[in-house]
């Protein structure tokens, strides 16, 4: 374990350093870790064991998961999302069960054999997707403040909503 968890923090380390270069380019966060993750894994250089039982894998996953998905929403700017705090709720409140639902019905119909179940957790995992698209928009200082930081914070909530259920 102590391999693996020195590999995760000199990844974290190096694009902690090299994160900011990155913003404007085509590479996300998540796209590098799932790169650096097949570099060291057991496919080319096996830093990284590919048992995905062991106990002290799923706490590095855990922290990796972790990492991604609240590295964005701890950059909302706070008084601009109190004052337009609708955008983000209107999102999360009224879109999400929506597209959730959607996706239910999507699911049911292309996937005859599935359970109302198994739609339910495939739609909702589609609907909990990473905002790592609409990073563009996200930083584009022609979109308006509000929206942005809308986009950012319903992107940083619904993955904590969703991953529960």
């Amino acid at each position: 374990m102590y391999v693996e968890l020195t590999v995760f923090c000199l990844f974290i380390l190096l694009y902690s350093i090299y994160g900011r270069r990155l913003e404007n380019s085509v590479l996300s966060g998540p796209l590098i870790f799932v790169t650096l993750g097949i570099i060291s894994g057991p496919l080319v250089l096996g830093w990284i064991a590919g048992d995905i039982s062991r106990s002290d894998f799923r706490f590095i996953a855990d922290i990796t998961l972790a990492v991604i998905l609240f590295t964005d929403a701890a950059q909302a700017d706070l008084p601009v999302l109190r004052r337009k705090m609708n955008i983000p709720m209107r999102m999360l409140l009224l879109g999400l069960p929506g597209v959730i639902l959607i996706g239910l019905c999507f699911a049911l119909l292309i996937f005859p054999d599935f359970t109302f179940f198994e739609a339910a957790v495939l739609a909702t995992m589609l609907a909990a997707t990473d905002a790592a698209l609409g990073k563009p928009v996200i930083n584009d200082k022609k979109v308006p403040v509000e929206i942005r930081q809308g986009l950012n914070a319903e992107s940083g909530l619904n993955d904590g909503l969703c991953v529960p259920i």
